[in-house]
Formats: C-alpha cells, sequence, structure tokens
C-alpha cells in the first residue's frame, strides 16, 4: 500500500538475479506489499511486558495549566532541555494496548475495509507518561479544541510530541505500526481513497488494512495542533516505523494544503527523507480520487518543482516516479491528471525510457500493472524504438499486457469463480484491452508476441481480436481529428456569415483590406483581348446574403486557420506503422485541401448536404470532400462518384482493409460504415494509384 516496498522495487538491487525468481516478482498484481508484512516485528518493537503506566481515561479532555503560550520551553530551573524526563524513543519494548474505542464517534461512519477506532489500540514504549499517552490519544481521536492545550500538555506535563505511536487491531498480536504524532495529526483529505495511515489484525490471518482517523473540526484546528507539535520540537522529518512515510510525504499524500503549508515553512524540512519514499511519486489509490484532492495534489507537486526541480529525478531502488506512476496508476487516475503530472516531472528531467533492475521500463510496468493512463501517454510520448523493447525475458510490453489479459479471461470461464472476483477480472480485462489497443496505435509489434506454445498462441489470438477493435475505431477517431483542426475555421466561418449577413463586397473589403476571398489558389488563365474583364469584387455592392455569403466566409476565414493545427494534436494511430503512417498523410492533405481557397464552404468539406436537385426534384447527395487524386482509375462505374478522385474515409477504409488482410483477420471483421451498398467497390485502388506520399 501506500507505505509499503514493491517487490519488484526490492528486486530492483538484483543486477542479474536467477532468471526464475525474477520472473515471480514480476509476475504479481503491482501492488506494493510492505517488506515486514509477514509477521516480523515492526521496527524492532517487542510486543513483551505490562504496561507500565494505565492512561487517564477522563473524557473530559487535557486540561489546560495556567501560563502564557508564548513563554519559552524551559523547564523549572530555566533550562531549555526536556531530555531528562523524555521517554527513549528508540526502545523495543512496547506496552500492553489500550483500546481506542472511547475515542470512537458512533455517529461518523467508517469506510468499506478501513479500521475505525472502536477496532483499534493503541502502544507505546514502555515507560511512556500518561501525559504523553493523552497528548497521542488525543491527538489521535481529535479531542484539543486549542492548540492551548496541546501547549499545556508538552510545557507543563511533559508530554513527550515526539513518541511514535504504534497502532494495531484491537487484542491482535499482529505487527504494530508506529507513527510519529506529526503524521498522526493530519487529516486525510481524499475521502479516504488514498490510504496512510494502516494497522494490521491477525483474526487468524494478517490481514492490512488501512484506518481512518477522524478529522478535526476545522482547519484552522488542525493548523493550531501541528503548529503546537512543531513549536514543542516533534522532528519534522521523523518517519513512520512501517510504513516509514515523513510528514511531509503523508500531507501530500494525503492532499493536505494545510499541513503541506506548515511543514515547508519550516527550517529543516528534508525533501529527501532517506525512505523507500520520493516525495513526487503518485499515491497509491484505493478507489478513485475526488477532483479536489487532485487539484490540491497537483499544486503541491508544482510548488515542489519550482522550490527543488531536481526532485523529478529521484529514484530508490533504480526506481524513478515513472516506474512508480506507471505501477500505481491503475485506472484510478483520470487521463488528464497522468498527462499533467507525467509533462511535469518528465519536463523537469524523469526519465521515460530508464530501465530498473531486470531491463523493465515504465512502459512494461504499466502494461503489467494495469495503468491505462499512464500506457497512452507513453504510447503518444516514447519514440518508436521504445514501444517493442524486451525485458530480461524477451517479451515486450504488448506481450506482458498479452498475458494479463489471457489470465483474466481464463478465470472468467471458469465455473467455480465466484460473482464477485468476475467482477474484479472484467474491470482487470478491460483496462488490460485498452492497454493493448494503446500499445497496438503506436507500434507495437504483434509478431514478437512468443508462439510456442499453445497458450502463447492463445494470447497472440487476443491481441488480433483487440486489433480488429482498433481498426473499427480508427473512422470515428479521424473524423473527429479533422474536426477538431477546422473547428475554428468553421467558427470564424460562421461569425462572418452572421456579421456581414446584410453587408457587401466593400464593407468586407473595409474590415479585410488585404485579403481576396475569391481569388483561386491558381491564377487563371488570361482573358482574351476582346473580353472586358468584370469589375473588382469589391466594388459589387450587392447584400452578399443574395451571394451565399457561406462559402465567401469561409475563403475569408481560411486565412486565418493554419493548416498544420493537425500536426500539433495526440494522434490517434503513430506514424510508425505503415497504417498510421498513411492515415496520417491522408488526413493533414484533408485539413490542407479543406482550408484551401479552392473549397466554398462547409458543405464541400462534409458533403451530404447538397442544395441542388435532380430532374425528379431528388436532393443530389454529395460526396465528402474529394481531394485524393488518383492516377489512374480502376473502380467499377457504379461505384465511382468523381472520376479520377476519393475522399478521406475512402482512403482510412482502404488502409484498414490492407492490415485486416496482412493480419489474417477474419472476413468482416473489418466494418466499413458508409456506402454499405457498394460493399468494398469503391475502396478498390491501390498506394500507388495515390502516389508517392502513401507508398
Amino acid at each position: 500500500m501506500s507505505g509499503g516496498h514493491d517487490s519488484r522495487m526490492a528486486s530492483a538491487a538484483m543486477a542479474d538475479g536467477d532468471g526464475g525468481d525474477a520472473e515471480e516478482e514480476h509476475s504479481g498484481s503491482g501492488q506494493a506489499e510492505d517488506s515486514d508484512r509477514n509477521g516480523a516485528d515492526s521496527g524492532g518493537q517487542q510486543q513483551e511486558g505490562a504496561m507500565a503506566d494505565e492512561m487517564a481515561d477522563g473524557d473530559d479532555g487535557p486540561q489546560a495549566a495556567d501560563g502564557d503560550e508564548s513563554d519559552g520551553m524551559q523547564d523549572e530551573d530555566g533550562d531549555d532541555d526536556q531530555d531528562d524526563d523524555i521517554d527513549d524513543r528508540d526502545s523495543d519494548d512496547i506496552c500492553d494496548g489500550h483500546p481506542l474505542s472511547d475515542l470512537a464517534d458512533p455517529t461518523v461512519p467508517v469506510p468499506d475495509g478501513h479500521f475505525g477506532l472502536d477496532e483499534l489500540e493503541a502502544r507505546f514504549p514502555e515507560g511512556t507518561s500518561d501525559a504523553t499517552r493523552e497528548l497521542s490519544r488525543w491527538i489521535i481521536g481529535r479531542r484539543f479544541t486549542s492548540a492551548r492545550e496541546v501547549t499545556d500538555l508538552i510545557r507543563q506535563q511533559r508530554a513527550d510530541p515526539g513518541v511514535m505511536t504504534g497502532l494495531v487491531g484491537r487484542d491482535s498480536s499482529g505487527v504494530v505500526y508506529g507513527y510519529p504524532l506529526l503524521c498522526l495529526a493530519i487529516d486525510n483529505k481524499s475521502d479516504y481513497t488514498v490510504p496512510t495511515i494502516e494497522a494490521e489484525d491477525d483474526d487468524g490471518y494478517a490481514v492490512l488494512r488501512p484506518v481512518a482517523l477522524p478529522q478535526w473540526s476545522s482547519n484552522e484546528l488542525q493548523r493550531a495542533v501541528l503548529t503546537a507539535l512543531l513549536d514543542g520540537r516533534a522532528d519534522i522529518n521523523a518517519a513512520a516505523d512501517e510504513t516509514q512515510q515523513t510528514p511531509i510525504q503523508v500531507a501530500i499524500a494525503c492532499g493536505n494544503e494545510i499541513a503541506f503549508h506548515i511543514l515547508m515553512a519550516r527550517q529543516g524540512i528534508d525533501l529527501r527523507a532517506s525512505s523507500p519514499h520520493m516525495v513526487m511519486e503518485l499515491p497509491y489509490a484505493l478507489r478513485p480520487p475526488p477532483s479536489e484532492y487532485l487539484q490540491v495534489l497537483m499544486s503541491m507537486y508544482r510548488q515542489l518543482i519550482t522550490r527543488d526541480p531536481t526532485l523529478a529525478t529521484e529514484e530508490r531502488y533504480d526506481y524513478n516516479l515513472v516506474h512508480q506512476a506507471a505501477e500505481r496508476a491503475k485506472g484510478l487516475y483520470p487521463q488528464s491528471f497522468i498527462d499533467a503530472y507525467l509533462d511535469l516531472i518528465t519536463a523537469n528531467g524523469a526519465d521515460m525510457t530508464a530501465e530498473a533492475g531486470i531491463r523493465w521500463t515504465p512502459l512494461h510496468f504499466a502494461a503489467l500493472d494495469g495503468s491505462p493512463p499512464v500506457a497512452d501517454y507513453l504510447c503518444r510520448k516514447l519514440p518508436a524504438d521504445q514501444i517493442n523493447r524486451l525485458n530480461v525475458f524477451y517479451k515486450t510490453p504488448l506481450a506482458l499486457s498479452a498475458e494479463e489479459l489471457d489470465d483474466n479471461t481464463q478465470q472468467l470461464q471458469l465455473p467455480d469463480t465466484p460473482e464477485d472476483a468476475k467482477d474484479r477480472h472484467r474491470a482487470a480485462s478491460d483496462k488490460y484491452k485498452r492497454i493493448i489497443h494503446s500499445l497496438l496505435r503506436a507500434g507495437g509489434d504483434i509478431n514478437l508476441i512468443p508462439t510456442a506454445t499453445e497458450e502463447n498462441r492463445h494470447q497472440r489470438q487476443l491481441v488480433l481480436t483487440e486489433y480488429a477493435t482498433v481498426l473499427n475505431e480508427l473512422p470515428a477517431a479521424v473524423m473527429a481529428a479533422v474536426n477538431a483542426a477546422l473547428r475554428d475555421l468553421r467558427e470564424i466561418a460562421d461569425a462572418l456569415t452572421k456579421a456581414f449577413h446584410n453587408g457587401t463586397a466593400q464593407q468586407l473589403k473595409a474590415a479585410f483590406p488585404s485579403f481576396d476571398p475569391s481569388l483561386d489558389s491558381l491564377h487563371p488563365p488570361p482573358l482574351p483581348p476582346h473580353v472586358t474583364p468584370a469589375a473588382p469584387w469589391q466594388d459589387d455592392e450587392t447584400p452578399l446574403a443574395n451571394r451565399d455569403m457561406s462559402a465567401v466566409a469561409w475563403r475569408v476565414a481560411s486565412f486565418f486557420v493554419d493548416p498544420s493545427v493537425l500536426e500539433q494534436r495526440p494522434r490517434f494511430v503513430q506514424n510508425a506503422t505503415e497504417v498510421g503512417r498513411r492515415i496520417n498523410t491522408a488526413m493533414a492533405r484533408f485539413v490542407e485541401a479543406a482550408a484551401s481557397l479552392q473549397v466554398v464552404g462547409n458543405e464541400e468539406v462534409v458533403g451530404n448536404g447538397g442544395r441542388k436537385r435532380d430532374s425528379e426534384g431528388q436532393v443530389v447527395r454529395r460526396p465528402q470532400l474529394q481531394c485524393f487524386e488518383l492516377n489512374y482509375d480502376s473502380r467499377p462505374r457504379e461505384a465511382v462518384h468523381t472520376h479520377g478522385r476519393v475522399g478521406l474515409r475512402e482512403v482510412v477504409h482502404r488502409a484498414r482493409l490492407d492490415e485486416a488482410a496482412k493480419w489474417g483477420l477474419a472476413d468482416g471483421a473489418v466494418v466499413k460504415g458508409f456506402n454499405a451498398h457498394l460493399g468494398d467497390a469503391d475502396c478498390q485502388f491501390t498506394w500507388q494509384q495515390l502516389g508517392a506520399a502513401f507508398q
């Protein structure tokens, strides 16, 4: 979970370990698991001995003693050293547990899968004073009402703000998870979607669960309590025993901006604490965090980078922040957040191609651990030669996702798989399908999937099935990209049409003096000597509404649109593949033609909107812009609308048909989606006929 060591991270220290063991470590779900969660003692703490002192059980809270809060931290002798009475924080002796049920609020629901206070007990080092226990318990239960109460316990009753408080299931012999009070005092603002405080129960077997601590009654009170602890010399960099998170790391994972700013403003804050955690790492989430939390989290990341840009380059056990994100994102973080996060860290030095341990790149982790948004980002950003990198087991990211999809598919087909488990396998299957789609669009090579065994061949067939899905998504994706590229042109043309509906060419010329919307892309041939040239277009005083203003507006708007805008948008398929290169070339040519002066309006671009009627009064349907010229047209006459020319959708379908044939997809696997009555006859042309750019 949030504080654990991932098994792959632990194995990354191996340079070239035994292949079988390494493969087993890389075959898990990717959830981080603590290395000490199999019954080992926590941080050397032993559950021996009896409680030295009974904790005060009063419900009235700590009583504020007389005294000025502004007084220095001095004892009665005027010495500011409290070490005489502070308990040994490194003691291995843990006293008996003290139940926290009296601090639980029965009116506040506990999230599913979490410990509530009524299920926990606190444990302290042997010899811990009553005042220190009271300080800890009342922070856990959020019972303080002012900073004065905290300060008086520390100053007057010599409570230790640096005590390590252990949490464990009630009456449990499980591992005790110890936390500094600063960590316990920080509210979780993620709606408990991100676990930061955890405890273990051993009801028959060890179970680690997140703890749902109560919330302070106000941000002001939380600020006051944290400030009082820090002023009382609580160690700002003290890490929890088992999770090993420091207070600043807990504040970030909790999305707690109040705690973040308090800690960041203190001298001595260590943003590079010697723990398994990195301050910029993506938190491990149990379910999708709320949008407000994500906004705060991104704000804190940006502030950290502003303070120290090199934080983006941190590594642990050869794992960098991109590796961590690939493992932890799963399907829980939205694509927009992952894009912004990875943009931030990679712009400041995080390496998207780095290998961890046994040649595992971030894309390998995303493919194995089921993180579609990270896989999608990497597939859009990585160069083509990175998509099919082999790990130490000679497997590409595509092969790894195929294995995981196969495993989840088989579990769904087993008759004895419980229904709740089937729901998890369905969700996992959907994630791996999305990852496979991203990899295929980026050039993932199906030929690199092993075929030595029947299982391998079945996995390859699963990928081919998903490739048919990708090919069938292409037409809609292409049209969406083209429409997005032409959006500005259409909006400008619409605005001009409305603005000059009752205007004249003279007024249009006055508004746009340097443009001539009637100018052709190619200069017309010279007029014969006996022909009188037409008057300049701007001298025409006829209202533009009588001359199809939409066509005039389209030509004016084309001057304001850069056709290369398409290249600035993410591509649905990458140029690394033949089909991607051909489709991207076709889209660019289509947008350039649509924004040229040869096109007289949006109707010519989209087709199907003609105003002309045939001799029988039926509307003549026009096709989409036919801007691709064939060297020669060998199609059947009945399948040809414009001899020697085809449109974008015909080019896209031709590319899809070729891919289906290349990989042996079944007939009908690729759905045409237009002119069904013609079959594929209107797409029967070759790439040589379209010219060198498509070959």
